[in-house]
């Protein structure tokens, strides 16, 4: 061995009272030149991939389900940076009797608690609820404190406890679940079994790992004393050159900064350390003697430190561009209920009407032309020859036997509805007594009525109503309407086109160095110009008269969707009409032909009977009328008035001419069942 290489091995790295440096074991010389060679070779790459394999769906001991996160530790404080994974709820299932896979849940996570459940819709067609957890570098488990469907035939099911209670499978996760990459989702099933009918997502993680590099600055002292320092680099070796003179100092103290840990010894002449991302199996730094070099053996001693290499040029910085902002700026999107931008939808015809039997007279009705959601019902007279109406109730050709104006009438209103909106219908006229559904009211003195009946918008189902007037009086209308209350007017943001890109830069940062240029899009003008659709509804809300005249009638209601009069339908039917004393002067009334058969009514209650009685409350005498405790029900079809002023002295014949009697409902069904399909009927004749 020559002398050189004698006093080369003597320089060693070593550590003197806790202080790692160069010392020289061999004094014998006057001086020499050593280059330490220092590649550094950090990679969080490692780290990052385990921390995101252990976020994942996980079941604690007792086998209740939560998100784990094992690896919190190599994550940065959250004071720092909010850790930030994606929680998504997506249904896929319909409502049936199955019961349903997910309903609701809810977890605490970080300095986050999330409450979640699926709404009626979205149990019924599918539908998805996004939340963000928020996770801190310690707590390394978060159990769902909510997580639950329904059974099969109703009630919770709680899969924290008991997750197969009506036979369902039980909650699995999918096999990407122990990877690092995402989406991470955990199954759940109905009662059926046969398919994944809910999910909860893991996706979009945005974690930010501790990255503590290996060594950031080192510094080792000069023959005079001071330290010089060298910025180490990633990927990227460094040379630290000095002169060595045993003369001035055996031991030459290094330093290392920026540093995850301490160096570790491989041998005399190399170094290692690690960065923060331990367990990886890189040596991250390694510190080598590479080269003693310039030994004066004796004379004066070269005390300045050699020409360091110049370091390798850096590589520009990457840059990373990332695009936020509207992906795009309609200027004619969609509408809020799927129709396209330029979409106008055709409304259906309206069906014909039918006017052929107002020859006959009858039920006549007509559309209000102020509002066409509105019709009316008059009684048209039973005029010409061999008309069948006036045959079927059996009046003469005589004067005013051909008029309903003159009488009291009966009619039955059957109302149906389909629709998917909010319905309305109403009827208002006069009449003694009124009928919805199974409920009979009487309308009192006033002799009129108001019937109303909505429907909720939330039924879809169909539903169907009958009404029944009694007494309607012959000269007057009676009015319909019909209202719905449209579904929410659908509406859009549209643009007028883009505007000019807003470009910023960060950085650079990290190692290697990264530019961050953020390419932030605009839409002008900046909101956007919110807009309705008009008209809405569409299409004309308006009643159809589909047949008038006769003894039935109907109409057809359109609450102006586009698919047409379709969503109320209207059947009326003249059931009875009861006759009046004829008031005209050459009339000689007869108390049995015309006072009984049209206008005495018969009361449940009717009282004792008296001599001025004939020996019995049937009206068969004066008596009995002027007695009668519901003179209400003596009505002047024409006048439109009651007989409840009769002569405190006796009453007349006459007094009751052009009346005709409102018979009590009960009276009126019971002969209306009898009649049967033998519809409409003479009151009088009974």
């Amino acid at each position: 061995m020559t002398r050189q290489s004698e006093i080369a091995a003597g320089i060693k790295f070593a550590k003197v009272g806790g202080q790692w440096g160069i010392k020289i074991n061999d004094t014998d010389f006057s001086s020499c030149s050593i280059d330490i060679k220092i590649n550094r070779n950090d990679s969080h790459e490692y780290c990052r991939n385990r921390v995101y394999e252990n976020i994942k769906f996980a079941q604690d001991s007792s086998g209740r389900w939560g998100v784990a996160n094992y690896f919190a530790s190599k994550l940065e404080r959250r004071s720092d940076h909010d850790h930030v994974v994606d929680l998504k709820g997506k249904n896929d299932d319909s409502a049936s009797s199955d019961g349903v896979a997910l309903k609701s849940w809810a977890i605490n996570a970080g300095n986050v608690s999330i409450s979640s459940s699926f709404s009626s819709s979205q149990l019924d067609g599918g539908g998805s609820e996004s939340d963000d957890l928020k996770f801190d570098n310690q707590q390394t488990f978060h159990r769902f404190s909510t997580l639950e469907g329904i059974k099969e035939g109703g009630g919770v099911l709680d899969y924290q406890n008991n997750p197969t209670a009506d036979g369902r499978k039980a909650p699995e996760v999918s096999s990407s679940n122990s990877g690092a990459d995402f989406p991470k989702t955990l199954k759940f099933y109905d009662a059926d079994g046969g398919d994944v009918n809910a999910e909860l997502i893991l996706d979009s993680p945005s974690l930010s790992i501790k990255k503590t590099p290996s060594l950031e600055t080192f510094k080792m002292a000069s023959t005079n004393g001071t330290y010089k320092s060298k910025t180490i680099r990633n990927n990227k070796d460094t040379i630290v050159s000095r002169s060595l003179v045993p003369g001035l100092k055996t031991f030459y103290a290094i330093q290392f900064e920026g540093n995850h840990g301490g160096p570790s010894k491989v041998d005399n002449s190399t170094l290692t350390m690690g960065d923060s991302c331990d367990g990886d199996g890189i040596t991250n730094t390694t510190i080598t003697i590479d080269c003693i070099h310039n030994i004066v053996l004796s004379g004066p001693p070269d005390t300045d430190d050699p020409v360091e290499p110049e370091p390798e040029p850096d590589s520009p910085p990457t840059v990373t561009v990332v695009t936020t902002g509207p992906s795009s700026c309609p200027t004619n999107p969609d509408w809020s209920n799927g129709w396209a931008g330029s979409y106008r939808p055709s409304c259906a015809s309206n069906p014909s009407t039918n006017r052929s039997q107002e020859s006959q007279g009858g039920l006549i009705l007509n559309v209000n032309p102020g509002d066409k959601k509105r019709f009316s019902l008059s009684f048209g007279e039973l005029a010409g020859s061999g008309n069948p109406i006036r045959q079927q109730l059996g009046l003469s050709d005589l004067a005013g036997s051909p008029s309903l104006a003159n009488k009291l009438i009966t009619i039955r209103v059957d109302w149906y509805r389909q629709a998917l909106w909010a319905q309305n219908f109403s009827i208002s006229g006069s009449c003694s007594d009124s009928k919805n559904g199974g409920s009979t009211s009487s309308s009192g003195a006033s002799y009129s009525t108001s019937i109303s009946h909505p429907t909720g918008s939330g039924d879809i189902s169909p539903q169907n109503r009958e009404f029944v007037l009694y007494n309607i009086e012959g000269g007057s209308t009676i009015e319909f309407a019909c209202s719905s209350t449209p579904g929410t007017r659908p509406n859009r943001t549209k643009y007028t086109g883009e505007g000019e890109p807003i470009i910023t830069e960060s950085g650079p940062s990290g190692d290697p160095p990264v530019v961050t240029r953020t390419v932030t899009k605009t839409c002008v003008p900046p909101g956007g110009i919110y807009e309705e659709y008009d008209p809405w509804p569409p299409c004309p809300e308006e009643v159809v008269i589909t047949k008038s005249g006769g003894t039935t009638a109907t109409a057809v209601y359109s609450d102006g969707a586009p698919d047409g009069a379709n969503d109320q339908f209207i059947t009326i039917t003249l059931l009875a009409v009861r006759e009046s004393v004829l008031d005209i002067p050459t009339n000689s009334i007869g108390m049995v032909e015309e006072l009984l058969r049209n206008v005495w009514v018969a009361d449940s209650n009717p009282g004792d009977a008296t001599a001025d009685n004939l020996g019995a409350v049937d009206g068969r005498s004066l008596a009995d009328y002027h007695e009668h405790p519901d003179k209400t029900r003596f009505r002047n079809p024409i006048a439109r008035t009651s007989a409840t002023s009769l002569s405190a002295g006796g009453t007349g014949m006459g007094e009751l001419k052009g009346h005709s009697g409102a018979m009590y409902p009960g009276t009126i069904d019971s002969a209306v069942t009898a009649a049967g399909s033998s519809l409409p009927i003479n009151l009088s004749n009974l």
